[in-house]
Order: structure tokens, then sequence, then C-alpha cells
């Protein structure tokens, strides 16, 4: 069932990007069903899902105590890692800051750079950055980032825990993850200053047809909605006349 209906989305996302164009229609009436139709569609087959495979949006008391339980492990000339008690679950998606950190604030857009652990609920080792050698970059508001998206605000220094229910075919696990936020990458002055809401100084700005370029590339990538990507539009042209 579940197979038929994600099947069923990907027909709509693959009928919305190229039928309307052959049948000649206006492709505002495409780009309104490709942008709106299909994530509703999809949003709901994920959510009929998660609700079917016992997956909650709300965390418990039950999930929150599992957190607290979580022990961190120091050894000296050792990696950081995790304890836990066998099998580890949640509901819902947690997460608890250990240490705040002191340095400098991340903001949405910026890049993130962090060392992280990361378990399965069964105690297997996914993977560990420290063990690799080198810390992983992440951007704030990229899906693709997942939870992290939660440390816009965090500072430079935090240390963070959290738990996720995912699906695996036909059962659900918990990846647990502990990371450390290291540091921050060049930031990302077009998303810092389209999510603020203030203009960027017009020394050595770019075009407006460039800024409108970067609106679209951050909207693609998922760090503006369509929201925010419209009113950043507007402001643009507003300034610019």
């Amino acid at each position: 069932m579940a197979w038929r209906l994600g099947a069923a989305v990907g027909f709509l996302s693959d009928f919305a990007n190229g039928a309307f164009k052959s049948l000649g229609i206006d492709e505002s009436v495409g780009e309104f069903f490709g942008r709106r139709v299909v994530p509703f569609a999809q949003d709901f087959v994920s959510g009929w899902m998660d609700a079917s495979a016992g997956i909650s949006t709300e965390p418990t008391d039950e999930d929150w105590r599992a957190l607290d339980e979580l022990d961190v492990v120091e050894v000296e000339g050792e990696s950081p890692g995790l304890a836990f008690g066998l099998p580890f679950a949640v509901s819902s998606s947690v997460y608890r800051v250990l240490d705040p950190g002191g340095g400098a604030k991340l903001e949405r857009g910026d890049e993130l750079i962090a060392h992280f652990v990361q378990y399965r609920g069964d105690g297997d080792l996914v993977a560990s950055s420290w063990e690799d050698g080198a810390p992983e970059r992440f951007v704030l508001g990229d899906p693709n980032s997942g939870l992290l998206n939660e440390l816009a605000g965090a500072a430079v220094g935090a240390r963070v825990v959290m738990a996720v229910p995912v699906r695996e075919g036909a059962r659900v696990l918990t990846i647990v993850t502990l990371v450390d936020v290291v540091g921050t990458g060049q930031p990302n002055s077009s998303a810092r200053a389209i999510l603020s809401g203030h203009e960027e100084s017009s020394v050595g700005a770019p075009s407006l047809v460039d800024q409108i370029k970067e609106l679209s590339r951050l909207r693609e990538a998922g760090v503006l909605d369509d929201e925010e990507f419209s009113a950043a539009k507007k402001r643009l042209l507003e300034s610019s006349g």
C-alpha cells in the first residue's frame, strides 16, 4: 500500500514537471501544482506512513526520559561516544542541549561545522566524524541537514544529543547522535540578509539579476520557503525601482 502511494506521488511530480508544458497550459499552473499540490501529497503520504509505523509528531514523557538516560562517554585518547540501554527507542524526534557553548551564534543560512557520532538504537555504530578525522559541514536551513536545523541560534562550542525515529522498511528504528559544534564556515551573507529582512550594502553588491538568481537557488535548496522567497524578491524589486 505504501509503495503504491509513493509511486502515485512520484507520478504526480513527473506530471507537474513536464505535462503542463507539453499540453501548452500556462506554466504558472504547472508551477503551482508542482510547488503546492505535490508537496502537500508527499507530506500527507509521509504523515500517513509515519502514523501507521508508530512515529509521533509530538515527543512523549517517555521520549524525554529516554534521552536523559543517554550517557556521554569520554576516554582520554579516544573519540567521544554514547552509552545507552538496548534497545533504545523514541516515538518522536527529540534533542537536548548538553552544553550551550560560548562562541559565535549560528543563524539560518550559515554553514555549520560539527563533529558527531551516530548510532542505531540497537547499539550499532553508524558513523563518527572523529574517527573519520575531520568534522562535517552542513547548511542551516537546508532540508538535508535534518534535525541539525534546530541548531539555528546555538553557539559555537555547543554540545547536543539528538534522537530521531526513522522507517527502515516495515519497521521503525531510532538513530541517536551526539553533536559538537566546532565552528562556522563562511557565512552565507545573502541568505542571512534575506532571512533577516535587511538588504546588503550597495557597495560591491551583486546585480539585481544575480540577487534574484541567488534567491531562486536558496529556495531550491530549501533555505527559503515560497513565502520568504516572494517577500525577499518583492523587497529587491522595490529597492531597485
